[in-house]
């Protein structure tokens, strides 16, 4: 239950709480590792979709308009689903589900995209932290 209610903090605006409570996630991921691994990764996919850039993609003055037909404006972080119909969850999970779980970060101040990158560098300080996540 404390993950979950931290991960909602996580998703302030307010820049006091969303410092605060990056430390208290970041320090409760770095003593039960073993236990929080999920949590662990939801946390990390969460702070890299906020990082994301979501910029306009220019187009080039002199290039046929015509040779962009089909070419999105803007990066996506989501593949298009595969042409067959499997069975299980897909992943990645489409925008409007990650949207409704909270796992889309969208556009964030430029400080609190700096407390979530210094979060990510002490987390990733840790010897084991990658490999525990493979």
């Amino acid at each position: 239950r404390l993950c979950c209610y931290l991960f909602q903090l996580v998703r302030s605006d307010n820049m006091a709480v969303l410092q605060e409570s990056l430390i208290v996630t970041g320090t409760l991921l770095a003593t039960c590792r073993g236990v929080l691994k999920l949590q662990q990764e939801l946390y990390l996919s969460y702070l890299v979709a906020c990082l994301h850039p979501t910029v306009q993609i220019p187009r080039e003055p002199g290039i046929d308009p015509s040779l962009y037909i089909g070419i999105p404006e803007t990066p996506k972080l989501v593949k298009p689903p595969p042409s067959q119909a499997s069975s299980g969850r897909a992943t990645p999970v489409s925008v409007k589900d990650r949207q409704k779980l909270g796992l889309e970060g969208g556009a964030r101040k430029p400080d609190a995209r700096q407390a979530m990158v210094e979060t990510i560098g002490v987390l990733s300080r840790m010897p084991t932290f990658v490999a525990e996540l493979f």
